[in-house]
């Protein structure tokens, strides 16, 4: 088991992208260093044509059931449920 900060830096290098990780009763951050995290296990992005949504329900809430989480851009900001995850990891390009 690991940590919600070693697990988001584990999505950024699989997936592309900065996630963070929130309470699902409360939507605030949760603590970086929260253990008993289960690795992603995942070990290729999901296609440039699926949605922030459809990452969140496939790959996400499957996993990490105990938590929400926002997909976010190169500026800090959430990405939308209906934004392409190409469109997201091309901000991390400019």
């Amino acid at each position: 088991m690991a940590t919600v900060g070693f697990i988001q830096r584990q999505i950024k290098q699989i997936e592309g992208f900065d996630v963070k990780f929130k309470d699902r009763r409360t939507l605030r951050d949760v603590n970086d260093k929260k253990k008993g995290i289960p690795s992603y296990p995942y070990q290729n992005a999901l296609r440039n044509s699926c949605t922030v949504s459809h990452w969140k329900n496939l790959r996400f809430k499957t996993n990490y059931s105990g938590f929400a989480v926002d997909i976010i851009c190169a500026d800090g900001s959430a990405a939308s449920g209906m934004e392409h995850l190409g469109t997201v990891r091309d901000t991390f390009l400019d």
